[in-house]
């Protein structure tokens, strides 16, 4: 588990942004945004895996918020993503490690200040040390380097996330194992006697054919939302100021201050560890960080020696 504190997300927020569209700011008209054709892919979050010695639990997560690196994703057109969409290197999407299938998150280069939404729809990315793989539309849409890295934000858009899961969801079969099967009531043959009305009766039907009860008003047709496919994002820049950080590999964040400090003396055949409190939602957790790194290569080096020593949930982040 990772947390930032308050100081880096102040330090991150991109103040006094403007709007502006894309043929403004590349000069030239990116096809498509962060989303899919209508009626295509189903929602996956999948199991607990490990690559590159490190372990990935994906979950549903609305509120994640975190830096790193990212990097541009090298795909076949037409592939299929790991929620069964077609892959489009044009549009603008995304593989993560961990997020729900698919969901919409806003990605920010901290190097040059540019931000946008991209659907996330695939696993990934394949290079170890990186929290995002963008598409190449995505990718050239945030000035990202073609075979490079570059510094990130990713932040996921709640309300539009929750709208594209469900829409996924409507289009995921039940598993046969989950289907619920409810045996039909036996049919057995019913006996009828016609009996005399009694006392009365017919009088009563008379007053109630005398003055019926209105008929209730048709039922309202149900609301449906526009399904959010690629042309319902917002196809615009937002061009904020660059604020690069600095490099470092976080080797795990503890809820114990005695466990942070067992990783820590652990990593120290890697390199200097230190062991640092934050608070995330009203939690206090001690964070084992090495570093910083002066270059990427650097980094990756870094992580993959703390990998080594035993940190299976080590990350490259940006503070």
């Amino acid at each position: 588990m990772r947390a930032a504190p308050a100081a880096i997300l102040a330090l991150l927020l991109l103040g006094g942004c403007a709007e502006t569209g894309l043929l403004a700011q590349l000069g030239k008209r990116v096809t498509g945004s962060a989303s899919r054709s209508p009626g295509e892919g189903t929602f996956v979050v999948g199991d607990t895996y490990q690559k590159g010695g490190v372990w990935f639990a994906p979950r549903e997560d609305y509120a994640l918020d975190e830096t790193g690196l990212a990097s541009v994703v090298r795909a076949r057109a037409g592939t299929r993503t790991a929620n069964g969409e077609t892959f489009d290197p044009a549009k603008l999407t995304a593989q993560h490690p961990t997020l729900q299938l698919p969901a919409i998150v806003r990605v920010s280069n901290l190097e040059n200040g540019r931000s946008v939404l991209v659907r996330v729809n695939d696993r990934g990315p394949a290079e170890p040390g990186r929290i995002i793989g963008l598409s190449e539309g995505a990718g050239r849409v945030l000035g990202l380097p073609a075979t490079g890295t570059a510094q990130v934000r990713v932040q996921v858009v709640p309300a539009e996330s929750r709208q594209v899961a469900a829409e996924a969801r409507a289009r995921t079969p039940v598993p046969e194992s989950e289907r619920i099967v409810v045996a039909a009531a036996p049919r057995t043959a019913v006996e009828t006697e016609a009996l005399p009305p009694p006392p009365g009766a017919q009088a009563a039907a008379s007053t109630r054919s005398a003055a019926p009860f209105p008929a209730p008003p048709p039922a309202a047709p149900p609301v449906q939302a526009p399904s959010l496919r690629t042309e319902a994002l917002a196809q615009t820049l937002t061009q904020g100021a660059a604020s690069p950080g600095t490099l470092w590999v976080q080797a795990g964040a503890f809820g114990s201050a005695q466990n942070a400090e067992r990783m820590r003396a652990r990593l120290a055949s890697v390199g200097p560890a230190r062991t640092s409190p934050v608070t995330a939602n009203g939690r206090t957790l001690w964070r084992v960080r090495l570093g910083p790194a002066r270059s990427v290569a650097e980094a990756d080096r870094l992580l993959a020696a703390t990998v080594r020593a035993g940190a299976g949930d080590a990350r490259i982040v940006v503070d």
